[in-house]
């Protein structure tokens, strides 16, 4: 078995997911050796589909059909394919990708920008964060801290062009000191083993 070290990047021109990472599978169904179908790679290579199945991607989003391609070199989310299995909408910021059920707006997860490329978090200790910083703060700035977790962290600016009122009440200097912490925080979850940390294959 092939051990995930690879993350997942969230891609606008892919038409499906694909993994090759065998163990990322939560189910999987192989192809019969007489199935030759091949998927094309961004340089052109040309590689060949062993089975489909399912991955829990984030405890919130769980992806089908997803293609198994035991030579390809990344994970890939597409995101025409959210669309078409989850009632989802997913926004862009410089730094940020924000996935929502459409309807609530709840927070399904969240895409770091990295070298030009969109991450997954995988991450699941934001609201943990949030809850312990929450009891350290006043029932205001409470409650923008838990609006900007469940946005997946847009920035403070854009924020308050969403929510002027909210973020009125509250001192901006403050929220900034209180996102240094919840990093701190994390990074002391994370290192207590509360979850794990991906990076990519450079």
């Amino acid at each position: 078995m092939q051990s995930s070290n690879l993350d997942w990047i969230l891609d606008s021109g892919a038409t499906k997911h694909v993994s090759g990472m065998s163990n990322e599978f939560a189910s999987y169904t192989p192809h019969p050796c007489t199935h030759k179908e091949m998927i094309r790679t961004a340089n052109g290579t040309s590689c060949l589909v062993k089975g489909v199945g399912t991955v829990q991607c984030t405890p919130s989003i769980g992806l089908s059909s997803v293609l198994y391609v035991p030579s390809f070199p990344v994970n890939l989310i597409s995101i025409s394919s959210l669309f078409d299995h989850m009632d989802c909408r997913v926004s862009f910021d410089h730094y940020n990708c924000l996935i929502q059920e459409r309807q609530s707006g709840k927070k399904l997860g969240i895409g770091i920008r990295r070298d030009g490329l969109w991450y997954m978090d995988r991450r699941d200790t934001s609201e943990t964060v949030c809850h312990v910083l929450a009891t350290t703060v006043s029932e205001k700035e409470a409650k923008v801290l838990f609006l900007h977790c469940q946005l997946g962290h847009i920035s403070f600016e854009t924020m308050d062009q969403m929510f002027p009122t909210e973020l009125s009440k509250v001192d901006k200097s403050k929220l900034y000191v209180m996102t240094v912490s919840m990093k701190n925080i994390q990074g002391h979850l994370m290192s207590a083993g509360g979850s794990e940390v991906y990076y990519p294959l450079r």
